[in-house]
């Protein structure tokens, strides 16, 4: 069985393409036990060229497609996106319509067993304790107290220093610079 070998290059190919005529013009070559004459084996050589060459222009094409995709992806994508979670929120309750948009409803929440609401009420007791979570009365009794502050208030801004107010006075209008 034979084994997979890396493709030649166009330049390998097109240097067989014109070697092989003006070198070797009418020696038969016996290849896996099979005679091709030289004219025989340019044609092959043209058709993996054509070959690779309809790849590389196929591979360029791709790779503009790609970049113009992102391009536009990075203009607009966000935009639709949003269209797209602004009709989900709109049409919640519309699962045929949500599905003709290609969204996917909400799925209903299952609800709990009792061992597991017992297990999760239990957690949140455990979690509130940890926390020193207080209830909205309990927190409306606490108050801090601050000690030892002094707080004086400004009624008034102090006057400019003399030299200060004469360059104030004499500056155009607008600032300096």
């Amino acid at each position: 069985m034979p084994t997979h070998t890396r493709a030649l290059t166009s330049e390998q190919y097109q240097a067989l393409i014109d070697g092989l005529p003006v070198e070797c013009p009418t020696t038969t070559f016996t290849l896996s036990g099979k005679d091709y004459s030289s004219a025989d084996l340019v044609a092959l050589a043209k058709q993996l060229e054509a070959a690779n060459n309809a790849i590389a222009v196929a591979k360029a094409t791709w790779l503009k497609a790609i970049a113009a995709r992102r391009a536009l992806e990075e203009a607009a994508g966000q935009t639709v996106r949003d269209a797209r979670a602004l009709a989900a929120l709109m049409f919640k309750g519309d699962d045929v319509l949500l599905r003709t948009l290609g969204i996917a409803p909400r799925k209903a929440p299952r609800p709990l067993t009792v061992p597991e609401r017992l297990v999760a009420t239990e957690k949140a007791q455990a979690t509130r304790k940890a926390r020193g979570t207080k209830s909205k009365k309990q927190r409306s009794k606490i108050f801090g107290d601050v000690t030892g502050v002094t707080v004086t208030p400004v009624t008034r801004l102090p006057p400019p220093a003399p030299a200060l107010a004469a360059e104030l006075a004499h500056a155009p209008e607008g600032g300096t610079d």
